[in-house]
C-alpha cells in the first residue's frame, strides 16, 4: 500500500530522529514516498544476496537479522535495516526474517537519494550504520567459518592474541622488564 499521508508511529519517530533537525521538513515527504508493508512471523523481509534498493523502518513487531543461519541481532519497533545494500548499491548481507507480525515501512532509494543529497548528515548517518552492520555481518560470518574451517587452531591463535595483548599491557608497566614480560606470558600459554 502506498504511502499517501503515512502516519506511522515509531517508524515515524525514527525516521525523524534519523534525519535530524536539519531534515525535519523531509519526514512527511519520504512518508508520503513510502511503501507500508506487513510481514507475517517466519517471512522473510529481505534475503541475503537479493539486490537491495530500499531502507526498512520497523513500526511494529519483532524480527531478527541472519547470516547463514546465525542471528547477528533482533530488531524492534523504530529499528531500521537496509542501509549496506542501499548505501554501497549492492547486495543485502543478510536475511531479515519476522518473529512476529511486523508493520513495516520501505522507503525506495529514488527519493531517499534525493534527501541524501540534500543532507550531507544523514550520508553520513546511513553510512556509518552501514558500515557497523557489514562490519557484523562479515565478522559473523569470519567467525563462523572460521570455527567450521578451523575448529581449535582458531582457539589457539585466539589464545596466542591474548597473551600478546597481556604482554603488550606487561610492558607498559615501567618496572617490568621486557624479559620478565616475555617469561609470565609464555607461562600462560
Amino acid at each position: 500500500e502506498k504511502g499517501g499521508g503515512l502516519q506511522m508511529g515509531k517508524a515515524a519517530n525514527a525516521l525523524r530522529a534519523l534525519l535530524g533537525q536539519e531534515g525535519a521538513e523531509h519526514v512527511q515527504m519520504l512518508l508520503d514516498c513510502a511503501q507500508r508493508r506487513i510481514a507475517c512471523p517466519k517471512e522473510f523481509i529481505v534475503r541475503k544476496g537479493q539486490f537491495g534498493d530500499s531502507l526498512f523502518l520497523l513500526d511494529s513487531g519483532f524480527a531478527h537479522a541472519k547470516v547463514d543461519g546465525k542471528e547477528l541481532c533482533e530488531l524492534s519497533a523504530g529499528d531500521s535495516f537496509g542501509e549496506v545494500s542501499l548505501m554501497l548499491r549492492a547486495q543485502r548481507t543478510c536475511d531479515v526474517q519476522a518473529l512476529s507480525c511486523c508493520e513495516l515501512i520501505e522507503i525506495k532509494s529514488a527519493p531517499l537519494w534525493k534527501v541524501i543529497a540534500a543532507l550531507p548528515s544523514l550520508h553520513a548517518t546511513l553510512s556509518q550504520k552501514a558500515q557497523k552492520n557489514l562490519e557484523r555481518s562479515e565478522q559473523s560470518q569470519f567467525i563462523a567459518e572460521g570455527r567450521n574451517l578451523f575448529g581449535a587452531e582458531l582457539q589457539g591463535l585466539s589464545t596466542l592474541i591474548q597473551g600478546v595483548l597481556d604482554m603488550d599491557d606487561l610492558l607498559a608497566q615501567p618496572h617490568v622488564r621486557p624479559e620478565e614480560a616475555m617469561r609470565k606470558c609464555r607461562s600462560k600459554l
